[in-house]
């Protein structure tokens, strides 16, 4: 039974996990990194830390897409 149970945990926690990751794999993703990311001025860890995730995660989706980081001249910028 305890191991049944443990099992189960386990699951909904890798669920958890993974629908914050599935998110930025789906075309809802896309459009919300291109409307924050490139047209907008929110960094990757800012929005990581607004959607509660990793910023690895915002990473490796800015690669699935295509969409070219910003270099740190470019992100200065839209800091100041």
């Amino acid at each position: 039974m305890y191991i049944q149970i443990h099992k189960h945990l386990n699951q909904v926690k890798k669920g958890k996990m993974n629908s914050k990751q599935n998110f930025f794999k789906t075309e809802e993703g896309r459009l919300y990194l291109e409307e924050h990311y490139v047209k907008g001025d929110m960094s990757v860890p800012e929005i990581a830390a607004e959607k509660d995730t990793y910023p690895n995660i915002i990473y490796r989706a800015l690669r699935k897409f295509g969409i070219k980081r910003k270099d740190g001249s470019e992100a200065q910028k839209n800091a100041i």
